[in-house]
């Protein structure tokens, strides 16, 4: 039997510029990717224009146009156009770190193999209140549309991921830190081709306490719980009301050695 493999296409141009001020680089650059499989059929194709800022406190920034890449999505070739972006900066104060990302236009339910209409947006902080306090922060969103002739037009689906983590450190010696994160999709069951439920969701939150005992033991205490989403059967099948039940939950002690050969 025949191996299928692939090969691989990939270019990339820029330009630098050297301004004064807040930017020090400006970089104008085009990339181009091919993929396809041994016999021609086609993986996946991009060429994007863009443009790369590049900064004060540690700022980079981009900026990208998609016309018209391509992806093979269970043996249809599926094209969209979009733009994607990314902005990073280390700002002075109290705020440490802040990245958005994302991107906005068509988009691909690779789900059921046909085109649609998206976006995602993700940010990311970590912020320092006090010289003991620590917080980081995730929240990213994403969505797609369809247009189905036979099922209909909608929203396919929305998802969301919120994350903050917090660690105060006492000492030198001890720290507490705290994490909680929350995970929830809601779907229209009516545009797929398959069956999925409604609505899943799910949340994992954890306590640890950390105490070095010297400069080769550390003792920990932990606490984990998790949650899901769950419908509240006094509802009904018809709009029904979901409750955020605990599936699991754990209590640890731990003490951390090193030995020396």
């Amino acid at each position: 039997m025949p191996q299928v493999g692939y090969r691989e296409s990939h270019s990339f141009v820029n330009y630098k510029f050297y301004p004064t001020g807040f930017l020090n680089i400006v970089r104008p650059f085009v990339d181009f990717d091919y993929q396809a499989l041994t016999d021609g059929s086609l993986l996946s194709r991009r060429i994007n224009p863009g443009i790369d800022l590049i900064g004060r406190w540690n700022f980079f920034g981009e900026l990208s146009y998609y016309p018209d890449e391509r992806f093979r999505v269970q043996g249809k070739v599926i094209p969209r156009e979009y733009m994607s972006y990314f902005v990073t900066v280390d700002p002075p104060r109290w705020i440490s770190r802040l990245q958005i990302t994302g991107h906005a236009g068509e988009d691909i339910d690779f789900a059921n193999a046909r085109p649609g209409h998206g976006g995602e947006v993700v940010v990311t902080a970590t912020i320092r209140p006090t010289d003991h306090l620590a917080l980081d922060f995730v929240g990213d969103r994403q969505w797609v549309n369809v247009d189905d002739p036979t099922l209909g037009s909608g929203r396919l689906f929305t998802s969301q991921v919120t994350r903050l983590k917090a660690t105060y450190t006492f000492t030198a010696r001890s720290f507490l830190r705290l994490i909680g994160q929350y995970v929830k999709t809601d779907r229209d069951p009516a545009l797929y081709t398959f069956s999925v439920p409604a609505k899943e969701g799910n949340f994992d939150g954890s306590a640890l306490f950390a105490y070095k005992l010297n400069w080769q033991t550390v003792f920990y205490l932990g606490y984990g719980d998790s949650r899901a989403l769950f419908p509240a059967v006094d509802f009904g099948p018809v709009n029904p009301h979901y409750d955020l039940l605990r599936v699991s939950r754990q209590f640890f002690l731990k003490l951390s050695y090193a030995f020396q050969g």
